[in-house]
């Protein structure tokens, strides 16, 4: 497996753009209905020779916390993590890690120490304690991502209820689109307008995309390298 994912978006669309990139949320299932959150934003990149790049490791987190001013959970809420636990996920024979999400004083956190779970493969879990989901509707989990700047942020994350096993599968599918929406706010793909959705697999580790004069995106074009930095990616663009 590549150790890092990156996203080119070629901005031929005649207008300058600021380019969002989200990770595909799995379907609604025990976990409630999950969400992507805006997770990475490359702004002002004019047209016709620039170009959004995105870079996406590999490590995943399991991330809790409350939303902005303690509003219910749901779409277009902004959310805020209080608490975030590196995972390991389940394959073959090698257990996935769970972890305890409790409420204190009003905050989400994890509870050491974490278990382990081996069922289904590529899965990790938040188990979450006794509490009352009428009391606190604006308490989610999910799962977490690096963003751009080192930090860990919620890429997908749904409603926490009480005394649940939240199982998370991970998957590598994301999409992009364009707009101006505040870090860690809840969305759904349905309420944009053109997206282009890039899933990874042995085709490549890079995926290159056009966005055209008419707003369409071209299909990604998915090449195999493993630069180092984006800075690299660049570098290895200008030469070809």
């Amino acid at each position: 497996m590549p150790q890092q994912y990156f996203v080119i978006i070629k901005n031929h669309s005649g207008d300058v753009q600021n380019y969002l990139l989200f990770n595909e949320a799995p379907e609604p299932g025990p976990l409630g209905t999950p969400y992507s959150n805006v997770w990475l934003h490359s702004k002002g990149v004019f047209s016709p020779n620039g170009q959004g790049k995105f870079s996406i490791g590999v490590e995943h987190f399991a991330v809790c916390g409350t939303t902005i001013r303690q509003q219910t959970f749901g779409l277009n809420v902004q959310v805020d993590t209080s608490d975030f636990a590196p995972v390991t996920l389940s394959e073959d024979k090698e257990p996935g890690t769970m972890v305890l999400m409790e409420i204190k004083d009003e905050g989400a956190g994890f509870v050491p120490p974490p278990g382990t779970i081996t069922q289904p493969g590529g899965s990790f879990e938040i188990k979450t304690g006794a509490f009352s989901s009428r009391e606190y509707p604006y308490v989610w989990c999910g799962l977490g991502k690096y963003d751009d700047k080192g930090n860990v942020v919620p890429v997908v994350s749904w409603q926490a209820k009480s005394s649940l096993d939240n199982i998370c599968t991970p998957i590598t599918n994301f999409w992009v689109s364009t707009g101006t929406f505040a870090p860690g706010t809840v969305v759904d793909r349905t309420s944009f307008g053109a997206i282009v959705p890039i899933t990874f697999s042995d085709q490549g580790n890079i995926a290159t995309i056009e966005h055209h004069i008419d707003g369409t995106y071209s299909d990604p074009v998915y090449t195999f390298s493993q630069p180092k930095s984006l800075r690299e990616l660049q570098a290895q663009e200008n030469a070809a």
